[in-house]
């Protein structure tokens, strides 16, 4: 399947319908599957080459027309803007070539992306950047992939660029976006949204996965706390609810579909 896809992406695209949306379903794919191409090479070196192969495509889909929201490549643009979202999967997927090809071709773009999301998350009151240029909203869901794709810069060339703003963005997720009955993250912070205040089972699964690798102490205390409030023992299997006890709200195109409270992505 994923061969299929590395192959004819178009194809996969438009039989789910996935459009451009600044990046985001159309790039986490491809990031995903880079990421899982480098744990190949990490569990057997034999497959450096298959690993490096799946990589590359995958990055070649990020930068299609399919997939990227800019016109040109990334070092010719003059300002990187509001696409959190597209360049936070952007950088992870050359994080994972240098973590297996040992090599500083793309080290030029991955440096201009590392320091622009710095910058903007810093920069922001909120400690967060913007997912979309449309949108005004601030998802840590969001968040967790980019400070994850600074971290894994400074783990492939030794630098220190992280540390500040994966610091000030735990800090105000701490002391002003936290869920005060569940002690979890909310899920948007601006508070926009009808859901913004509630922590929610979408939001919570890809945080953890990130944070476990820039922030571990604190992945683990969520971690704890997403199995205490959100998980569900249903006899065939464990899964999570899309949102705390108690809270009804609709199905959306994050969850996914909500059965019995159960989120698509929590059951993932």
């Amino acid at each position: 399947i994923i061969l299929d896809f590395l192959e004819n992406p178009t194809q996969t695209f438009t039989a789910q319908k996935i459009q451009k949306e600044g990046g985001l379903r159309g790039m986490i794919i491809p990031s995903n599957i880079a990421e899982g191409c480098a744990n190949l090479y990490v569990d057997d070196a034999g497959l450096k080459p298959t690993a490096l192969y799946c990589i590359e495509r995958a990055m070649e889909i990020a930068e299609s027309n399919d997939v990227s929201p800019y016109t040109k490549p990334i070092l010719q643009m003059r300002n990187l803007g509001n696409l959190g979202i597209y360049l936070s999967h952007y950088n992870i997927i050359l994080g994972a070539w240098k973590r297996v090809s040992e090599s500083d071709d793309h080290q030029k773009e991955n440096e201009k992306i590392i320091k622009h999301l710095a910058k903007k998350t810093v920069q922001d009151k909120y400690k967060h950047v913007r997912s979309y240029t449309h949108l005004q909203g601030r998802w840590p869901a969001d968040q967790t992939a980019t400070l994850y794709s600074l971290w894994l810069y400074d783990q492939n060339y030794g630098t220190d660029i992280s540390s500040e703003p994966i610091a000030q963005w735990l800090e105000y997720m701490q002391t002003k976006a936290t869920d005060e009955k569940t002690g979890l993250p909310v899920s948007e912070v601006t508070g926009k949204w009808g859901y913004s205040n509630y922590p929610r089972g979408c939001a919570l699964s890809w945080s953890v996965k990130y944070m476990v690798r820039f922030a571990p102490e604190d992945a683990e205390r969520v971690w704890e706390l997403y199995k205490t409030h959100f998980s569900v023992d249903f006899v065939l299997g464990v899964g999570f609810r899309e949102y705390p006890l108690g809270v009804e709200r609709k199905a959306d195109i994050d969850s996914g579909p909500i059965i019995k409270e159960l989120g698509g992505v929590g059951v993932a």
